[in-house]
C-alpha cells in the first residue's frame, strides 16, 4: 500500500499551498526589484545633479570674475518662496527646460553662463529638467535637482509649489525617492554634501590654431595634462545655424578618424580634422552636417574654441582665444554676400555638390547661399598634397590617384578668377570633364589655366559643357609649348570648352592640343549650338614657322574639327581668329570645321587644314551662314626650298561670299597681317625671326578697344611663317 500511494503525486492541497508561497515569494521578489531599479534612477538622477552643480559652479565663478554677473537675468528670486528678501539674502534659482519655463539656451539669462554649450553632455543639458539654486553676490550654487519630465521611468510633472517642497525634502533622500503623489524619483546634490567638495587645481587655458588649407584643421595644445580631474572639449558653433557640436578630447581614448594626439611630457597636443576631401568619412558634411537635429550647415562659418573644465572639483574654467573660419572655403567668406572665397584646391572642390554636400540637391541653400566664388590666389594641382591624392566625394566614386575632381556645382555659379592661375589639373573623367564637369548659366571672369591633362567625354581646359554659361577673359595654354595632345575625349572637346549651348564665350584664347575620337574638336571650343563666340582665339603650334601634316593641333577622327570651333549650329561668331591645324574625318576648316545657321564676321584662319572628310581653309561645311568681312590664308606655309603648303579652297563644301584671301596680294596681306602685334610663340625660330611680333592681327587690332586682357594684345601659340613673296601660290 505504501508504494502504490507514493506513486499518486501531490495532493490538492500541496499544489494550493506551492502556488500560494510562489505567489508570496514573487510579490517580495517584484518589491525588490522595483525598489532596486528605483534606487538606480535615484543614482543616476543624483550623478546628473552632481554634474549640472559642478559645471555651473565652474561657470559661475568664471562670469563673476570677468564681472557678467551685472546683467539682468537672474532667474528667480527666492523671497517670493520664503519671504527671504533679494537684498538681504541674495539667493535665486531657475527651473530649466520645463514648459513656462527658462531653457538653458536663452542667452538673456544667467543660466546659460553656468551651463553654456559643452559645459555637460548635451543629454544632460538639453533633455532633463533642473533646478539650479545659487547665490548671486557670492557666485555660489547651493543646490540642483534633476529629474525627467516626461520620458523615463519615473517622469515628474513640474508645479511651481514643488520649488518650496523639494527645498523641505533635500535632506531626506527617500522623499525624494519616491516622491509626492506620482512616486517621481528627483535627483539631488548640493548642502553639506557640496560643501565637502575639495577644490581643484587652477586650470591653465588651452591654445588652438586653425589651419584652413588642403585639410581644414583645429591644432588644440593642452597645457593641464599633470590634472589627472581636467578635461578638454572642442566647441564648434555655426555662426548662421547657431547649432554646436562638441568633440570630446581625451587622450585615452582617441578612437575618431580625425583626431590625432601627440604628447611631449609637458602638455598634450591634439589635431582635428574638420573638412577633408581627399578622405572618406571626413568632409564637414559627414562630421557635422548628418546626424540630424542641431546640424550646423556646410558652408557656413564657424566659430572655434577650446575648454579646459573639471566637473570632478570646483576650480575655474579656462577658455581659449575663440578663432572663426569657414568650414568649406576661405577665412574670409562673408555670407551675407553669398560669394565663396577659393584660396586652395580644396575651396575650389567643395563648390561640387557631391564632393561638400554645400547645399544637396540645390547650390543655393536655405540659409547659406553661395551664387559666387572668389579666387584669391594662384592655385596648383601639384602642391595639393603633391598631385598624388584622390578626391572622395561625399556621393559617387573617388577619382584615381593623382586625378582631380571637375567641379560640378549644384546651380548656377559666378566665378571670379581675379586674373589668378589654376595649373598642372589632370583629369581623366567618364563624364564631362575640365576644371568644371558642366555648368548650367552663371559665368566666369579673368581666369588662366595652364599645363592642364584633360580626358573625359565632352572635354575642355575649363568645362566640359556649359548651358546659358557667360564666360570672359579665360585663358588655357601650355607654358612648355608641349604640342602632344592636352585635351582629348569621345565628344565635343575644345581648348577652352568641349560642348557649348548658348552663353557666350568672349575674350578668350587657348593655345592647347586637342582631339576627339568620334565628335568634334575645336582649338576653343567643340561644339557651339545657339551661342555667341567673340573677340577669341586659339594659337597653335609649328616647328620653324611650319605645320606637320603628321601632327595637326586638332584633330577629330570621326566629327567636325575646326581651328576654333568644330561645330558651330545657330552660333554666332565674331573678331576671332585661329592659328591652328585642323584635321577631322568628316570636316575639317581653319577657323570652323561645320556651320550652320549662323554668321561669321570679322574672323580670320591661317592654318594647315587635313583629314579625309570635306576640307576648307576657313571652313569644311557651310549651311545657311552669313560670312562677313573675313579671311583665311591660301599658302599655310611657304619653305626656303620654295615648297608651298596649301590650305585647299576657302569652303569646302557650301559657299560663303564674305571670305577673302589674305595672301592674294599685297595690299589684302597688309590689311589683314600689319605685323604689329606682340606674341609669345613656343616655336624658337618664330621668336627670333620676328622679334616678338605677331604677323598677324591680335584681337585688338581685329576689334578695336577689345582689349581689356593681356592675351588680347599679345598672341599666344604659333603661326604659319609667311610666304617670302606674298604671291598667290595657286
Amino acid at each position: 500500500m505504501g508504494k502504490e500511494r507514493r506513486n499518486k503525486g501531490f495532493s490538492l492541497a500541496e499544489v494550493l499551498m506551492v502556488v500560494a508561497m510562489i505567489v508570496i515569494l514573487s510579490g517580495v521578489i517584484f518589491v525588490a526589484v522595483s525598489r532596486y531599479l528605483r534606487s538606480m534612477a535615484k543614482l543616476q538622477y543624483d550623478s546628473y545633479a552632481k554634474e549640472i552643480f559642478v559645471a555651473a559652479q565652474n561657470h559661475l565663478a568664471m562670469a563673476e570674475s570677468q564681472g557678467y554677473l551685472g546683467r539682468s537675468g537672474f532667474g528667480t528670486v527666492e523671497t517670493a518662496i520664503t519671504g527671504q528678501s533679494d537684498t538681504g539674502d541674495g539667493v535665486y534659482y531657475f527651473v530649466a527646460n520645463v514648459d513656462g519655463e527658462t531653457v538653458v539656451t536663452d542667452e538673456s539669462t544667467v543660466l546659460s553662463l553656468m551651463l553654456p554649450t559643452a559645459s555637460v553632455d548635451d543629454t544632460v543639458r538639453l533633455n532633463g529638467s533642473y533646478i539650479v539654486r545659487y547665490h548671486r553676490d557670492s557666485g555660489l550654487v547651493l543646490d540642483v535637482f534633476y529629474w525627467s519630465e516626461s520620458a523615463g521611468r519615473y517622469p515628474h510633472t513640474y508645479e511651481s509649489a514643488d520649488y518650496a517642497a523639494f527645498l523641505a525634502k533635500r535632506a531626506d533622500k527617500d522623499a525624494l525617492k519616491t516622491y509626492e503623489s506620482d512616486k517621481a524619483v528627483i535627483g539631488y546634490y548640493g548642502g553639506v554634501t557640496a560643501a565637502s567638495l575639495t577644490y581643484g587645481e587652477a586650470l591653465a587655458a588651452p591654445t588652438i590654431t586653425v589651419r584652413n588649407a588642403e585639410k581644414l584643421t583645429v591644432t588644440v595644445t593642452d597645457p593641464n595634462m599633470s590634472n589627472a580631474n581636467a578635461a578638454l572639449k572642442l566647441i564648434i558653433t555655426g555662426l548662421t545655424s547657431g547649432s554646436s557640436r562638441t568633440i570630446m578630447l581625451n587622450p585615452s581614448a582617441i578612437d575618431a578618424d580625425n583626431i590625432t594626439m601627440t604628447d611631449d611630457g609637458t602638455s598634450r597636443v591634439y589635431t582635428v580634422v574638420l573638412d577633408d576631401v581627399t578622405t572618406a568619412g571626413l568632409h564637414f558634411y559627414e562630421l557635422f552636417c548628418s546626424a540630424g537635429a542641431n546640424d550646423l550647415i556646410p558652408g557656413e562659418n564657424v566659430s572655434i574654441r577650446a575648454m579646459a573644465l573639471n566637473n570632478a572639483e570646483r576650480t575655474n574654467v579656462a577658455y581659449s582665444a575663440e578663432e572663426k573660419t569657414n568650414s568649406l572655403f576661405g577665412k574670409d567668406t562673408d555670407t551675407g554676400a553669398g560669394t565663396a572665397q577659393i584660396a586652395n584646391i580644396r575651396h575650389l572642390e567643395n563648390l561640387g555638390d557631391a564632393v561638400s554636400h554645400v547645399a544637396s540637391g540645390s547650390f543655393l541653400g536655405d540659409t547659406v547661399a553661395y551664387s559666387a566664388a572668389e579666387q584669391s590666389t594662384d592655385l596648383s594641382w601639384s602642391s595639393f598634397f603633391g598631385g598624388s591624392a584622390s578626391i572622395v566625394p561625399v556621393t559617387g566614386s573617388a577619382t584615381d590617384a593623382g586625378y582631380f575632381l571637375p567641379v560640378t556645382p549644384g546651380g548656377s555659379l559666378d566665378y571670379r578668377g581675379g586674373g589668378h592661375r589654376v595649373t598642372d589639373v589632370a583629369v581623366n573623367a567618364s563624364g564631362s570633364a575640365g576644371l568644371f564637369g558642366s555648368l548650367s548659366g552663371g559665368s566666369v571672369t579673368n581666369l588662366i589655366l595652364e599645363d592642364f591633362r584633360i580626358s573625359g567625354t565632352d572635354a575642355g581646359a575649363l568645362a566640359g559643357a556649359t548651358d546659358g554659361t557667360t564666360v570672359t577673359g579665360v585663358l588655357a595654354r601650355s607654358t612648355s609649348g608641349d604640342s602632344t595632345v592636352a585635351v582629348s575625349g569621345s565628344g565635343s572637346v575644345g581648348g577652352l570648352i568641349g560642348s557649348v549651348t548658348d552663353g557666350t564665350v568672349e575674350k578668350s584664347a587657348a593655345a592647347l592640343a586637342v582631339s576627339s575620337t568620334t565628335g568634334a574638336a575645336g582649338g576653343l571650343i567643340g561644339s557651339v549650338s545657339g551661342g555667341t563666340v567673340r573677340d577669341s582665339y586659339s594659337g597653335g603650334f609649328t616647328t620653324d614657322g611650319v605645320y606637320s601634316s603628321a601632327n595637326y593641333n586638332v584633330t577629330a577622327d570621326s566629327g567636325s574639327a575646326g581651328g576654333l570651333i568644330g561645330s558651330a549650329d545657330g552660333a554666332t561668331v565674331q573678331y576671332c581668329y585661329s592659328t591652328s591645324s585642323a584635321s577631322g574625318g568628316d570636316a575639317a576648316g581653319g577657323l570652323v570645321g561645320s556651320a550652320a545657321n549662323g554668321s561669321i564676321s570679322g574672323s580670320y584662319a591661317v592654318g594647315l587644314v587635313g583629314g579625309s572628310g570635306t576640307k576648307g581653309a576657313f571652313a569644311g561645311t557651310i549651311d545657311e551662314t552669313s560670312v562677313n568681312g573675313s579671311a583665311y590664308l591660301d599658302v599655310a606655309s611657304y619653305l626656303a626650298s620654295d615648297v608651298t603648303v596649301y590650305t585647299g579652297a576657302a569652303v569646302g563644301s557650301g559657299s560663303a561670299a564674305g571670305l577673302t584671301a589674305m595672301d592674294r596680294n599685297i595690299g589684302t596681306f597688309n590689311t589683314w597681317a600689319p605685323q604689329t602685334g606682340a606674341a609669345t610663340p613656343y616655336d624658337a625660330p618664330l621668336r627670333l625671326k620676328y622679334g616678338g611680333k605677331f604677323d598677324y592681327q591680335t584681337i585688338s587690332q581685329l576689334h578695336s578697344g577689345a582689349d581689356t586682357y593681356a592675351w588680347l594684345t599679345t598672341h599666344c601659340g604659333d603661326w604659319p611663317a609667311a610666304e617670302t613673296l606674298v604671291k598667290n601660290a595657286k
